[in-house]
């Protein structure tokens, strides 16, 4: 009888065994033009891979299928297996992406010129991306949130302290409103509002979409950079002056916790499970692993010069479903 069971049992542990490995994290060393590949399950660096001129952020395709690395300098986007992180192809032409995301009906895909102040839109029908508009918006275009309806972006200007509201098919600049020094991060919240971090000073801002009015600031820590929206529903910011992380309440802005780190923190993500967050130290070649509920710091991994984005491996999902 179990003579019969082990032809069937030994391929089944293999193939567990072969996806426990498969499944990565990837993070963008911006300082030396590489990506790191590092197993989530032993926190392990099993790769380092050119990639391309000043990597700085990623994101995942809206189904989850592919993993797009956008470099800067190189004009181009890299798309990776976001499983293992193999190379799949190579997207020229994209001028200058410092910072990518797509709307949130998946129709268009925007991307920051930080270094040529303006910002790109491109009309996206889920494989072809065709410049639809090339906007100047300066200065020092950074971080990109858009509206629920997908009809505007909201684009942090850190050389003017200034955050735009860009009409994405009309065009044209609705809006510019002054909010504080080097703003950075920034995000929708889903009470309507837009929060962004004010890396030159030590808070962050709540602001009214329709005109970009502060409504409140809330101290976070020095140098506060970029904000996440966790999976737990908490709204996250990295200090990179503090060496923090702040947890708040996504609707009250109360303060929940505070993680400490090092090295200047900036991109953040989550495994699946969300019982671990993983941070880019940008001054340290590391990336820190934090407990979420008790806020350990669990692990530190050696990666490339000057880590900038990260992204965990989370399962495709099917187009049209909650994500």
């Amino acid at each position: 009888m179990m003579s019969c069971l082990r032809p069937l049992l030994v391929p089944a542990l293999l193939m567990a065994a072969v996806s426990a490995r498969a499944e990565v994290a990837v993070v963008l060393n911006s300082g030396e033009d590489t990506f790191s590949v590092i197993g989530i399950s032993d926190y392990t660096e099993r790769s380092r891979v050119p990639v391309g001129r000043e990597p700085h952020h990623l994101m995942l395709t809206p189904d989850h299928a592919e993993l797009i690395v956008a470099n800067a300098v190189s004009n181009d986007l890299v798309f990776l297996d976001p499983r293992t992180g193999e190379v799949r192809r190579r997207l020229r032409n994209i001028s200058d992406p410092y910072q990518i995301g797509f709307t949130p009906d998946r129709k268009w895909f925007v991307a920051t010129s930080l270094r040529l102040d303006r910002t790109d839109i491109y009309a996206y029908d889920g494989h072809e991306y065709r410049l639809h508009a090339r906007l100047p918006t300066p200065t020092m275009p950074s971080h990109i949130a858009f509206s629920p309806d997908s009809r505007i972006a909201f684009i942090t200007l850190q050389g003017t302290d200034k955050v735009a509201a860009i009409d994405i098919e009309g065009k044209a600049i609705l809006w510019e409103a002054v909010v504080g020094p080097q703003p950075a991060g920034i995000l929708m919240t889903p009470q309507g509002t837009l929060v962004t971090g004010i890396m030159g000073r030590d808070h962050i801002v709540e602001l009214d979409p329709k005109e970009g009015k502060v409504l409140r600031k809330v101290v976070t820590g020095k140098g506060a950079h970029n904000v996440f929206a966790g999976p737990d529903g908490r709204l996250y910011v990295t200090n990179r002056l503090s060496n923090t992380i702040t947890a708040l309440d996504m609707t009250t802005f109360r303060i929940l916790q505070t993680y400490k780190g090092a090295g200047g923190p900036d991109c953040i993500d989550f495994t699946d499970d969300k019982r671990e967050m993983w941070v880019t130290a940008r001054w340290l070649k590391s990336v820190h692993v934090f407990d979420v509920a008790t806020g350990e710091l669990k692990r530190t991994i050696s990666v490339g010069r000057s880590p900038h984005g990260i992204s965990l491996y989370k399962r495709p999902v099917a187009i049209g479903s909650a994500q």
